[in-house]
């Protein structure tokens, strides 16, 4: 199977590498402390919608969903003139927004649920706990004005899900988050847990329960986003096959870091410039026809033979997934069917 301009069904865009929080296990900042020092600031600008992306291939596209690696979509001054061309140029798109929620207020939030008016467009609020807990990881994050926001959407009418990171911590507010969400009138409300501890334990923060340690370069990689026909485009204007791999050329961790060389040779990239990745420079076609340098490394028995650790580890098959329990993992209550 060949990623082809053709089958693309989904593009997951990060319009902004801003945000307003310092999630502490985020690639964004370093430990929830200060930015990522190799990150640059930017927003993708509104002509790289209008002017480089192809009509056709919006008009082809099923869904755009707006969240990422580093930033908070919603930072993006634009995004809702963005969302209006792209429903003005492909009437049947489906739209959603990942945010934290405590960005923008009330008025723009209502905006935002008119523009959304597809029966399975949505927003997923990452709220990760109640007033007491949800900042805790979601640092900065101010609850009242999440909800004031999350208030003014459902509202207008906009279809909302709750998605809840489980910890320690907030373990125990599961049921009443739940509750919440039902009297909100959220459509979904979805518990998961994290991977991240295993390289990037936090000070003050634990997993529900120890991870399984999965050795990663063993596994058969299945491409999740090559199946789903999507594709991934960040805030830089970097086109690639999905938005772990945008992480991995950015993390400030250092074995990230050391690994990066030959992410980038795997990726046929050479002195480290991905210029070849933005519309700027080559058409979609063409961008689209370079992923496929990557699928051979996937057949790889090793990583020292060309094998990929960002591919392993994100879509590597484990056969009884992770070792977590799994009634945290993707969890979805209420009207679940429009998911």
């Amino acid at each position: 199977m060949k990623w082809r301009i053709e089958n693309v069904k989904i593009l997951h865009v990060e319009p902004s590498s801003n945000c307003n929080l310092n999630c502490p296990q985020c690639a964004r900042n370093v430990l929830g402390e200060y930015v990522n020092p190799d990150l640059m600031i930017t927003d993708l600008p509104m002509h790289w919608f209008t002017e480089l992306l192809p009509m056709n291939f919006i008009k082809q596209l099923e869904k755009i969903y707006f969240c990422g690696a580093f930033g908070d979509p919603c930072m993006h001054r634009e995004l809702l003139n963005i969302i209006d061309f792209l429903k003005s140029t492909n009437p049947n798109l489906v739209i959603g927004i990942n945010t934290n929620g405590s960005i923008r207020n009330p008025q723009w939030w209502s905006d935002c649920a008119k523009l959304l008016s597809h029966d399975r467009d949505y927003v997923m609020f990452a709220i990760d706990g109640l007033e007491d807990t949800n900042h805790i990881y979601r640092k900065n994050a101010q609850w009242h004005k999440i909800i004031d926001n999350v208030n003014a959407y459902i509202s207008a009418g906009g279809k909302a899900l709750w998605e809840y990171l489980v910890f320690k911590h907030n373990q125990h507010q599961v049921e009443q988050a739940k509750q919440l969400a039902s009297e909100l009138g959220f459509n979904w409300f979805n518990t998961k847990v994290t991977r991240r501890f295993a390289n990037k334990p936090i000070k003050g923060i634990e997993p529900i329960e120890e991870s399984q340690q999965v050795n990663y370069e063993k596994l058969d990689i299945h491409c999740e986003m090559l199946h789903k026909n999507e594709i991934y485009v960040s805030s830089y204007g970097w086109v690639l096959p999905c938005c772990h791999i945008g992480e991995e050329l950015l993390d400030y961790d250092q074995n990230k870091k050391q690994r990066r060389s030959k992410l980038l040779n795997a990726l046929g990239v050479r002195n480290g410039n991905l210029s070849k990745f933005k519309l700027e420079n080559n058409s979609l076609d063409k961008i689209i026809d370079q992923f496929n340098n990557i699928n051979d490394t996937w057949l790889m028995p090793s990583y020292s033979q060309g094998k990929q650790p960002v591919c392993a580890e994100t879509c590597g098959m484990i056969k009884n997934n992770i070792a977590i329990q799994q009634q945290w993992r993707e969890r979805k209550e209420f009207n679940a069917s429009n998911d």
